[in-house]
């Protein structure tokens, strides 16, 4: 049982932010989305963590768990430095917004999907980076170039006071799971058991 993108795809929205108690899918969930889009139209995602110390704790774990997802259970799937694999092909790619700046004029035409992954904190020894919502849209322009694309920022229901929620003026949705914001340019979702 993992979180249903169904409904949140719907929207055809290109900022997709979900929140949910730990363990309800929502990495699982977007995991299947990108290996399936690949599978079926060769197009590449982009897996975010905020800093390199997270990236290379998750980056072993992103695909571990759908390895024995019926859908994949003949694909190799695995990771090689900064990339992700499937059958030996690269199919995502891995990176910080700590580096965000240095991968200004890299070439991604082949990624339409941004995972971003743990974007609110939880804890108190990690932070926020300076400017960092613009840094992660600053990041989406360099992967996107203008080109349409779709990013899951994922996290467990902890707070709503965190710089994304500010900067986007978001509220939660009472009396719903999923409330729109900006002409359905990005919105919210909240999944509670």
């Amino acid at each position: 049982m993992y979180y249903n993108y169904q409904s949140i795809l719907s929207y055809n929205a290109m900022i997709n932010m979900l929140l949910g108690e730990r363990g309800v899918g929502k990495t699982y969930g977007a995991t299947e989305f990108v290996l399936d889009r690949f599978k079926k139209k060769k197009r590449k995602f982009a897996y975010i963590r905020r800093f390199k110390t997270e990236l290379v704790k998750a980056r072993p774990k992103f695909m571990s768990k759908i390895k024995n997802d019926e859908k994949f259970k003949n694909d190799k799937l695995s990771f090689k430095g900064d990339t992700f694999l499937m059958n030996d092909e690269i199919c995502g790619y891995s990176m910080t917004l700590t580096e965000a700046q240095n991968l200004k004029g890299s070439n991604y035409d082949d990624v339409d999907t941004i995972i971003f992954d743990e974007f609110i904190i939880e804890d108190n020894v990690h932070h926020y980076l300076k400017d960092e919502v613009n840094l992660f849209l600053g990041l989406c322009e360099t992967l996107m170039r203008l080109r349409d694309f779709r990013a899951f920022l994922l996290a467990n229901s902890v707070t709503i006071t965190n710089p994304y929620f500010l900067y986007f003026d978001i509220t939660l949705p009472y009396n719903n799971d999923i409330k729109t914001f900006k002409n359905r340019t990005y919105f919210s979702s909240i999944y509670e058991k």
